[in-house]
């Protein structure tokens, strides 16, 4: 017995005598992946889908990056992109890159019916089903902010009018849609959002210090 017990013994030493490797301690660990999962597209409005492409409204919901620029009117609507603006707007002075709470913000607007008035009412009021009016205003198109959207290769523009509560986005060198976002249901509609973000992009500027609700 004694002796069995020894060379079991020594098995064990035996088998246990290579010591683990050391962990390296000077590579850093990956750094984990930050980045939003991906909005699952069949719960977004068809009709919004539709509006935009894949392309496009995936480029507004994760952009790599988004500039924005203070613009003025000039000629008239509906012009092709040129450079940073289209024709019918040309820039007064640039504004910061939007961060990634900025865009937080903006990121259900995008999705959001009531940012589209030129979708059939009844396709509206399938998902806002209580009564629903447009608020018209006197006015003619007067962009005051105009938010550029890039993604790999694709850049989609989006031109922000208070005057008249409509936004436009531009594309590929054109204007593919325009709509109301002045649309309201008892919480207010998209507008008091907007202007929240474009007061807190151009602080200094009177201006859009002064967008009404």
């Amino acid at each position: 017995m004694i002796t069995k017990f020894v060379l079991f013994s020594a098995v064990l030493c035996v088998g246990c005598s290579a010591d683990p490797p050391l962990a390296d301690l000077t590579t850093p660990p990956p750094s984990p992946d930050l980045s939003p999962p991906p909005l699952d597209f069949t719960l977004i409005a068809p009709e919004i889908r539709r509006l935009h492409g894949e392309d496009r409204l995936l480029t507004l919901l994760y952009p790599d990056r988004v500039e924005c620029f203070r613009v003025s009117k000039v000629g008239n609507s509906g012009s092709p992109v040129v450079d940073q603006a289209a024709s019918d707007y040309q820039v007064i002075s640039n504004g910061p890159d939007l961060t990634a709470a900025h865009i937080d913000h903006l990121r259900p607007l995008f999705i959001d019916m009531r940012g589209y008035n030129v979708l059939r009412r009844q396709e509206r009021k399938r998902y806002y089903p209580g009564e629903m009016r447009v608020v018209k205003r006197g006015c003619g198109w007067n962009p005051g902010v105009v938010l550029r959207f890039y993604r790999g290769d694709t850049s989609v523009a989006v031109v922000l009018c208070f005057a008249c509560n409509e936004w436009a986005f531009e594309a590929d060198g054109q204007r593919y849609r325009s709509a109301g976002f002045s649309e309201n249901t008892k919480t207010g509609g998209l507008q008091p959002a907007l202007r929240s973000l474009m007061i807190k992009l151009f602080p200094d500027d009177s201006v859009v210090q002064s967008i009404a609700y």
